[in-house]
């Protein structure tokens, strides 16, 4: 639906389906239960303040081990709590995993050194929000179905990439679509799929659409360097990217999460 105003009428609730999208800069809607935005669908808007309830699914089939995981986002504003905010943290906890990136590391924790990998479920600190703009890695077992409740993100603003000189994977951070619809960056960039029963790190061209949720690996060639996601691209731009296969990065060994992969 494209309207030049859409005005959320808080005694009924506004669906957006799994293929619906919304095209709008005048949405107003105050109350995040009426407006519900189903995995996949997708709002394009510059409006402001729109609070909204998206749905995620989390996927099914994870093991434990190396397959099914997802590289996740929030298109919400702000912080929120993986548990009591989401929906994330499972019940027995195998059942589920949840890891934030930290090109820095290692990090050690409760006397397991993590490799750029932070478990949530291992950190002694309270674990870490789930930040618009970032991005993380999350199984479960069941198809949990998640929910971002709170202010869509509209503006289009740049996302800081962080730069640490020195460690094995300098420049790479893991950030977030931050808008729900899809966007474009200016560069290559690393998604998470499933190959022969192995969760990927798989290179993209920059012509490929980022789904909203969706998280993604990108590499920074020095400090005080930015990205930006936007909600269009230029056909016309030259791509000059190579896609190759050596452009994977195993996401797991031997059932730990942990990239083991020299870059190309």
């Amino acid at each position: 639906e494209t309207s030049s105003k859409v005005d959320i009428d808080q005694t009924k609730v506004y669906l957006v389906q799994s293929d619906g999208v919304i095209t709008s800069d005048g949405i107003t809607c105050t109350d995040p239960t009426r407006l519900i935005i189903e995995d996949g669908g997708q709002v394009i808007s510059s409006s402001t303040g729109v609070k909204a309830t998206v749905k995620k699914n989390s996927g099914t089939g994870f093991t434990g081990d190396k397959d099914n995981w997802h590289a996740i986002a929030s298109p919400i504003l702000g912080n929120l709590d993986p548990d009591t905010d989401i929906g994330m943290v499972a019940d027995p906890a195998a059942n589920y995993d949840l890891y934030c990136f930290k090109q820095d590391a290692p990090v050690e924790t409760d006397g397991v050194t993590h490799l750029e990998w932070i478990n949530y479920k291992n950190s002694t600190d309270g674990g870490f929000t789930i930040d618009n703009k970032k991005g993380y890695l999350y199984a479960n077992r069941t198809n949990t179905p998640l929910k971002f409740i709170g202010t869509l993100a509209a503006a289009e603003e740049p996302t800081s990439l962080d730069y640490v000189d020195g460690c094995r994977w300098s420049g790479f951070n893991l950030i977030g679509n931050p808008y729900p619809c899809e966007t474009y960056i200016d560069r290559s960039f690393y998604k998470v799929e499933d190959h022969d029963g192995e969760s990927k790190f798989i290179e993209c061209k920059k012509t490929e659409a980022i789904l909203p949720g969706q998280a993604i690996l990108v590499q920074a060639d020095g400090k005080n360097e930015t990205v930006e996601f936007s909600k269009t691209f230029d056909l016309d731009e030259e791509e000059t990217i190579t896609i190759v296969s050596e452009g994977q990065y195993n996401l797991a060994v031997d059932g730990k999460l942990q990239t083991v992969c020299t870059i190309p």
